[in-house]
């Protein structure tokens, strides 16, 4: 079977091994605190990929011929580095697939820096790609 994983095409040849460990065999290093910590998969975010232009998680998806792996973006990056910084604080985090919370309810007007969070919506005029989901521990949401 074959899948491309940034525009790189594989081969894969054991499908029962998930992204993660087919990334770890080209030398790719997914983080995955929770994979390899073997705590349930998929329980910290801080392995998000698109898959087909979807979001997933890399721990707990397995390859299919032909799937498009997207890994290395600026905005996957910024959700991972926010995702392992809260999985080290102990903050539960969403696996985000669009938006995921209802904007016209999402209304503080507070600095994100303060608490860490990378908030891209509501009164912070910053425009529609909100990747807080709500779960930044600051109390606004």
């Amino acid at each position: 079977m074959k899948i491309i994983f940034d525009n790189e095409e594989w081969n894969v040849e054991d499908s029962s091994k998930n992204i993660v460990e087919l990334a770890k065999e080209h030398e790719i290093y997914i983080p995955a605190p929770c994979y390899y910590k073997k705590i349930e998969n998929g329980c910290c975010n801080c392995c998000l990929i698109l898959v087909d232009g979807t979001m997933a998680r890399a721990c707990s998806t397995l390859p299919a011929d032909g799937m498009n792996i997207t890994f290395n973006t600026s905005d996957l990056l910024a959700k991972r580095e926010r995702n392992l910084t809260c999985y080290a604080l102990g903050i539960p985090t969403e696996l985000e697939t669009g938006h995921a919370h209802d904007h016209a309810h999402h209304d503080h007007d507070h600095d994100h820096d303060s608490c860490g969070d990378d908030c891209s919506c509501g009164d912070n005029g910053c425009g529609d790609d909100c990747s807080c989901g709500g779960n930044c521990g600051c109390g606004s949401h």
